[in-house]
């Protein structure tokens, strides 16, 4: 998890000075030598970069939390022994969420909230 997002916060970042350093170089702010011409190129990778983040990173909307006041929660046992495995699905405790309706006033318009999970 930390090296996925990690890797993709700097996809997002490197693509984002690039785009910089291509940009003052069209505007001839700065001159870049190199094999290429940095005038020459095109600006665009941090879009690239940010779609790439938010397909992989960014969960598809769960209605779940934003339909029902009331949700269940499951578990399965933990063993030691792997031979124990699969387990069961046990029904947990049902509970009433005191803020939901707050919740689905703040943020109901857009069926939930835009976050990557790591900053939820």
């Amino acid at each position: 998890h930390e090296t996925t997002s990690e890797a993709l916060s700097y996809l997002v970042w490197t693509a984002a000075m690039r785009d910089n350093i291509v940009n003052k170089a069209n505007k001839g702010e700065i001159t870049v030598k190199g094999e290429k011409d940095a005038a020459s190129e095109t600006v665009g990778d941090t879009a690239k970069a940010w779609k790439t983040m938010e397909a992989t990173l960014i969960p598809d909307t769960q209605a779940g939390i934003m339909q029902k006041q009331q949700l269940s929660a499951t578990y399965s046992d933990e063993w030691e022994q792997i031979e124990l495995y699969p387990t069961d699905m046990l029904n947990g405790n049902n509970a009433v969420n005191p803020i939901h309706q707050y919740f689905t006033s703040a943020y109901g318009s857009d069926k939930g909230l835009y976050l990557m999970h790591w900053l939820a």
